[in-house]
This record gives structure tokens, sequence and C-alpha cells, in this order.
């Protein structure tokens, strides 16, 4: 399951926290629009246009809930109670969606910082409601400054709980051939072994997306 509050707050990083409660909430005239700006990194989750001022109120229900340790629970609980036209699902939709990015951008950065760490794993929850193309890229692994991050990092579109997993020199090193000549991490996927192409991960995903037949993930699509 993606980490409750006090989880993330006992996270050995700071620059998740930061990314969760400096984001900046921002309005748009439709979904689509929001979506895109998402996309760019630019909005603080929704999945509609709202006001304003509700967006400023979610964003300092957040704030607070980080502050307080709070579980994700309570956190939408909190967010029901901000504007009575949340649904329940809408609240954990933007609970869970921002949450993960912030968890997704703060690993990055920490891993920038750390020479022990030289890459990610795809890690899917696995359970009954995981999507399909998000259950097809589990184990894919990559050097934590590869591309492939660029488009593929968690989440892939909304309300997803896959995580990016560190790898670690030593875990890598007992790993058959998982480093190459210069000890960086080889991108590896169960499926479509070594040093897979940009496009061959593209390709995995349309044909397994029940969703949307022959399309990515919405982020992805978007990055």
């Amino acid at each position: 399951m993606p980490p409750t509050l006090p989880e993330f707050l006992n996270m050995p990083f700071e620059e998740g926290l930061q990314n969760f409660v400096e984001r900046d909430p921002q309005l748009a005239d439709s979904a689509e629009e929001l979506r895109q700006k998402y996309s760019e990194g630019q909005v603080f989750g929704a999945t509609l246009a709202m006001q304003d001022v509700i967006l400023e109120r979610i964003q300092q229900v957040f704030t607070t809930a980080l502050a307080e340790g709070k579980t994700s629970a309570e956190a939408e609980a909190a967010i029901l109670e901000a504007g009575e036209s949340f649904a329940a699902n809408y609240a954990e939709n933007i609970f869970r969606t921002n949450l993960n990015t912030a968890y997704t951008d703060g690993r990055i950065e920490q891993s920038k910082k750390m020479p022990g760490v030289v890459g990610f794993e795809f890690s899917p929850i696995g359970d009954s409601v995981t999507r399909d193309h998000h259950e097809e890229l589990r184990g894919m692994r990559a050097a934590f400054d590869d591309r492939i991050w660029d488009r593929w990092k968690t989440p892939l579109e909304y309300n997803c709980r896959c995580i990016l997993i560190s790898i670690s020199a030593q875990e890598a090193q007992r790993k058959k051939n998982a480093l190459d000549e210069n000890n960086e991490l080889r991108r590896f996927h169960p499926k479509l072994g070594f040093d897979f192409s940009d496009s061959e991960v593209e390709q995995l995903a349309k044909r397994s997306n029940a969703e949307r037949p022959g399309e990515l993930p919405i982020f992805v699509d978007e990055r």
C-alpha cells in the first residue's frame, strides 16, 4: 500500500515533504486543461475545475495533516470537511496522486545526493485493483538518472499507487549482469530483457492497457 502520512514523515529525505506542501494550486476551465498543467509539473492535484479558494483550502488541509502526522483516512476526511461538493473517492484521488508524486520526486532528488543509490525498480501494488498496464511494468529497473524515469516515474496516472524502489550498489552487484562495464545499472525488464529501448516499453504498456487500448497511461503520454 502507499505510505501513510506518519510513514511519509519518517522517510529519510526532506525533498518529498517539501514537494508535497509547496505545490501551487492552479485553476483550469476543464479537466483536460488541468491534466495538461499537471503533466507540466505545476498543478496541485485535481481532476475537475474548482474555485481557487477551494484549492487553497485543500493545500492548507494537507499542510496541517502533514504537520500533525495524520493518517491518509484522516486527511481525506478533513478534505471532505473543507468542501461539501467533494466526494470521498475524489478526496482520495487528490490525496493519493499528490502524495505519490511528492514521494517519487523526493526519492529522485535524494538519489542525486547519495552515491550508494544506483537506480530504481518499478513496483506496482499488485492487488485486485492494480491496472494491467501498471502490473506489466513490475520489475523494470534502470539507473536513477536514466531518461526512462522522465516518462515512467510514478504516478503514471490519477490514483496510481505504484512506487519506485531504490536499488543500492550492493543489491545491483548481487544481480547477474545488472551492471555494465562502468558499474552503472543496466536497463532491465523481466519480459524485455536487458537494455530495452524506450519504444519497447511503450509498446508493452500500450498492449496491456485494457482501460484505454493502444494508449499510454495519461501522465506518461503527456510528459
